[in-house]
């Protein structure tokens, strides 16, 4: 049975049947989502996408973050340490490592982040 799929799995499709239509000049239609390739062990991917010409082609989705928040919580620490290199190699600092526990920014703190 096919469950329905997240909005943001939806988005990140359709970006890439985007960037597939700009790179490749050919526009692919999604013409399965959770499709099964064993009965036994239900091993699926998530869509099949298919072109004009019969190519098909297998995605598979992935998060490297849990939701929208740690997303936006990696921007903002990302940026906060792009922000500490800069300064420090302006200082003439090189050669550092820098370890310290986990902690959070909040970007109205950190007024340098767009």
């Amino acid at each position: 049975m096919t469950k329905s799929k997240e909005p943001s799995e939806e988005k990140a499709i359709e970006r890439f049947r985007n960037f597939l239509g700009q790179e490749r000049n050919t526009t692919f239609a999604i013409t399965g989502r959770d499709v099964e390739v064993d009965s036994t062990t239900h091993e699926n991917f998530d869509y099949q996408l298919q072109s004009q010409d019969g190519t098909k082609i297998a995605v598979e989705l992935f998060r490297l973050v849990e939701d929208g928040k740690e997303l936006g919580r990696k921007k903002v620490f990302g940026s906060f340490i792009e922000q500490l290199k800069k300064e420090l190699l302006s200082r003439g600092v090189k050669g550092y490592f820098i370890s310290t526990p986990e902690f959070v920014v909040k970007k109205a703190k950190f007024p340098l982040i767009p």
